[in-house]
């Protein structure tokens, strides 16, 4: 933000395009997404993720134009919580599930400011208390494309307990769902429409990996 701004910013704030279109929901009318259009906010996930990349392709004035757009839909939702007359309890719930899913997050410049909301889990930190328990699976698209809206994640544990150590199994799955016909920018030059995840999955230090498949077939644990 500091780079982008040309000075170093008091607070940060962070929210994807799933969180613009929950704040958009709190209030009434549509949303400006460029070009003299406007969607509804169940309509503005469709519009920023998929429609807005397909329009773009790859120029560059229009990849520019496409993120101009998406700035004034975060302006707009953003105004939607601050403007309006929602009634508290409900934009409580809203920003509270927001955060708790990691699609809005705060940080400041001030300590204690910052240690405040890392109090409130609003900091997007992964912390764990001693004895808690974490499952954390990391996807990156490494296929030099847009397809990962298209992409369904499920995330399966089962455990088995004992008086010392557990057996543990976990389960990811992906699955492509990408239509035909997408843009070269957006379903890739390289194999179109494939999908190339890197999956990264913390296990605790002390863990022993008995085995690991993908699609059935044995890896070999790094």
């Amino acid at each position: 933000a500091g780079a982008v701004l040309g000075q170093k910013p008091d607070i940060v704030v962070l929210l994807d395009v799933p969180a613009m279109t929950a704040l958009a929901q709190l209030g009434p009318g549509d949303l400006d997404v460029g070009g003299g259009r406007t969607v509804s906010a169940d309509e503005l996930q469709q519009a920023l993720l998929v429609e807005a990349y397909a329009q773009a392709g790859v120029d560059s004035a229009a990849q520019r134009a496409r993120r101009a757009d998406l700035q004034n839909a975060a302006s707009q939702a953003v105004s939607r919580l601050l403007n309006s007359d929602v009634p508290a309890l409900d934009a409580v719930r809203t920003l509270a599930e927001l955060a708790r899913g990691r699609h809005l997050v705060l940080w400041s410049a001030r300590e204690q400011e910052q240690a405040t909301l890392d109090r409130l889990d609003l900091a997007g930190a992964v912390g764990v208390a001693p004895g808690e328990d974490l499952l954390h699976v990391a996807v990156n698209n490494t296929g030099s494309n847009k397809l990962d809206v298209y992409v369904d994640r499920t995330v399966e544990l089962e455990a088995v307990v004992g008086t010392q150590t557990a057996d543990v199994i976990q389960r990811v799955r992906l699955t492509n769902r990408a239509p035909k016909g997408l843009v070269p920018y957006v379903e890739g030059t390289n194999k179109p429409g494939t999908v190339v995840s890197r999956v990264e999955m913390s296990l605790p230090p002390d863990a022993t990996v008995q085995s690991m498949t993908q699609d059935g077939v044995a890896l070999q644990p790094l």
